[in-house]
């Protein structure tokens, strides 16, 4: 069989793929990241622990906001085509925010408020009220993203949803390239 790849650089295998320039391969650890900590929230809303409940929303919204950072950041120096991609997808994202309500009005709100407020659930909850902070969060929070309700946990599946078909889409664009 022949090698398809060139054997070592600096003792560690290299390959000459071309599909791996149009991988969003530092999103999706991210993202991977994501899903673990959405698991760990989920653990956490099995207690009645107000402290941790925070702590793993936190760390979960975090990192859904930090994977559009490492696509933008990190990954767009992969190559033109996946930065041209990249680039589209941000525009396509600014111009069209009713398209994409999980991003504008729960990763990036929600994680905005979180990290320089300490506050949580930023957008409406379903009790009425405009808009309303809590102190924490639970499994019994319902927000209100766009016109739909969704569980605390809704919302961040929703969001992981949400990047898997955009990093999908970036990709594909890039690789059409």
């Amino acid at each position: 069989m022949a090698q398809t790849w060139a054997g070592k650089r600096r003792g560690k295998p290299v390959r000459n793929d071309p599909l791996t320039k149009v991988d969003a391969l530092a999103a999706r650890r991210v993202l991977r990241d994501a899903y673990r900590g959405r698991q760990e929230l989920a653990k956490a809303f099995q207690s009645d622990a107000a402290a941790t409940h925070r702590l793993r929303w936190v760390s979960v919204i975090t990192l859904l906001r930090a994977v559009g950072h490492a696509l933008d950041s990190v990954d767009v120096r992969r190559s033109p085509a996946m930065k041209e991609a990249a680039r589209a997808a941000w525009t396509r994202w600014r111009q069209n925010p009713f398209h994409h309500l999980i991003f504008h009005q729960f990763i990036k709100r929600e994680r905005d408020v979180a990290l320089k407020e300490y506050r949580f659930t930023t957008g409406r909850m379903a009790m009425g009220e405009a808009v309303k902070a809590v102190e924490s969060i639970g499994p019994s929070t319902v927000l209100l993203i766009g016109d739909r309700s969704y569980s605390a946990l809704e919302a961040v599946d929703a969001a992981l949803a949400w990047w898997e078909a955009e990093i999908s889409r970036i990709e594909h664009e890039a690789g059409a390239k």
